[in-house]
């Protein structure tokens, strides 16, 4: 539900097609011909998307969510690991985690996924197989948008989920921390798609992508592995402006 919510405003502003904010904030405001791009929404573009997404829910979230509730489990988190008959209100912690380690455990989910990702991802962009018969997919817009997002295939949709579900029951997060941390999650990686740069956290400091980051990666696939941060794309050579001096 979050996610379909997120994707609003920019889906909104892509199909407004304002002059002013495509000359301002789109990262490729010229974009209309070739692979299918924002421009293609009012087509087939924003049919695609939502079918695939929907599709891929239908397959995988939803029977997972149908199975978790009929056998009353299981309760993902460390410490209190209950596969089945499980009684979320016995199992519940009784108080809130610190400030410190809510925000601490937030940024440990929030490296591991992207070092996680940034591996599963540059492996199927160096293995031929692996790229054309998954991500491949997902490289069908050279100019993404919101919804292109989850315009995934299923098996590529499942590895992100265990990088996001496993990531904070490694670190033994608090179920409240579990919850926040899957919003965050899904707020940057629709920001890293939407094509366009409102951000201002990669205008401080280098070591944050932002949705120019991941944009540079559609239109240069061989660059910008890394779905959020950039260090690891700097120190394995991977990033965009590394691969144009060498070239």
């Amino acid at each position: 539900a979050f996610y379909c919510l997120i994707c609003v405003p920019t889906s909104l502003l892509d199909s407004a097609n304002l002059a002013w904010v495509r000359r301002r904030f789109k990262i490729q405001p010229d974009e209309r011909a070739g692979e299918p791009a924002r421009w293609a929404l009012a087509h087939h573009g924003i049919g695609r998307t939502i079918a695939l997404t929907l599709w891929n829910n239908a397959i995988f979230v939803a029977p997972g969510m149908l199975a978790l509730g009929l056998r009353g489990g299981p309760w993902l988190y460390r410490g209190e690991f209950c596969l089945e008959d499980c009684n979320g209100r016995d199992l519940f912690p009784r108080s809130a985690p610190t400030l410190a380690a809510f925000v601490g455990h937030l940024l440990i989910c929030l490296v591991a996924f992207d070092a996680a990702f940034y591996a599963w991802h540059r492996c199927h962009h160096r293995w031929p197989l692996l790229y054309r018969h998954v991500h491949a997919v997902h490289h069908e817009y050279r100019a993404p948008f919101a919804l292109v997002t989850q315009y995934e295939h299923l098996l590529e949709l499942m590895a992100v989920s265990v990088f996001s579900v496993g990531a904070p029951i490694a670190a033994g997060c608090h179920p409240l921390t579990q919850w926040a941390w899957l919003v965050v999650a899904i707020q940057l990686s629709v920001d890293a798609h939407t094509g366009y740069d409102f951000g201002l956290l990669d205008k401080m400091t280098s070591a944050w992508g932002g949705a120019r980051h991941h944009d540079r990666h559609h239109t240069h696939p061989n660059t910008n592995f890394q779905p959020f941060f950039t260090w690891l794309d700097h120190a394995f050579g991977t990033a965009w402006k590394q691969k144009q001096c060498r070239d």
